[in-house]
């Protein structure tokens, strides 16, 4: 079933509470406590749930919008320049404990 007619079904005031435990998958996600807050007052005042928020959030990654796979490379590129960080954090450790024990 394609990601379309699942959200069609999952829409579907008809459907029973058990076939949504079957369309749905349930996820944990752990922000921190201001951003929580945040997006829940910017919720609010649209009268959206989070939910509804995160799913239109993941439809447009998962259908290419171009800001989604900006953001994305985005995040990747960060997050490698952070790994690189440590690492030259690590090897600078390294070093100043060789020339400590030489």
């Amino acid at each position: 079933m394609s990601i379309q007619q699942l959200r069609k079904k999952a829409a579907d005031p008809g459907v029973s509470k058990f076939a949504q435990l079957d369309i749905r998958k349930d996820m944990h996600l752990s922000i921190l406590r201001p951003s929580h807050l945040e997006l829940k007052v910017l919720s609010m005042r649209r009268n959206l749930t989070i939910q509804e928020i995160f799913e239109e959030f993941v439809s447009r990654i998962i259908t290419g919008s171009p800001d989604m796979i900006e953001m994305l490379n985005d995040l990747e590129t960060k997050k490698r320049a952070k790994q690189a960080h440590k690492l030259t954090n690590i090897d600078a450790e390294s070093l100043y404990d060789i020339i400590q024990r030489g």
